[in-house]
């Protein structure tokens, strides 16, 4: 589900995935086109790994507007984001393929303030 303030984004149309709703619109501030992307990803590695190909796609297909991903990618980005778990080859993986699915699509992993693991 998404929902937003009609005062500050105006709706134009929306891309459903397995894990993840792109909503596309114009903030009525600034009148810049935008993607926000609410994501909820499975827990294997074979359908995340799915997930972070479809939004690479869609991403590549609307590189023109501004981006935001916000969700649950249900990965980390080192094993120091886990906690009391050893590092299992698919783990390494994981944490790899997220890594490179940030880097290739330019994107910024803001920093969280608060709890380390939540």
């Amino acid at each position: 589900m998404s929902m937003w303030y009609e005062d500050a984004f105006s709706y134009e149309s929306h891309i459903m995935g397995k894990g993840f709703i792109a909503v596309f619109g114009k903030n009525r501030v600034s009148n810049l086109s935008c993607v926000i992307v609410n994501v909820y990803a499975a827990c294997n590695l074979r359908d995340k790994k799915t997930l972070w190909e479809e939004l690479s796609s869609v991403k590549r297909a609307y590189q023109d507007k501004v981006w935001c991903l916000c969700g649950d990618f249900n990965a980390v980005r080192s094993q120091c984001e886990r906690k009391g778990i050893r590092v299992r080859d698919d783990q390494a993986k994981e944490i790899e393929g997220f890594n490179s699915f940030i880097d290739t699509n330019a994107l910024l992993d803001l920093p969280l303030v608060g709890k380390k693991f939540t």
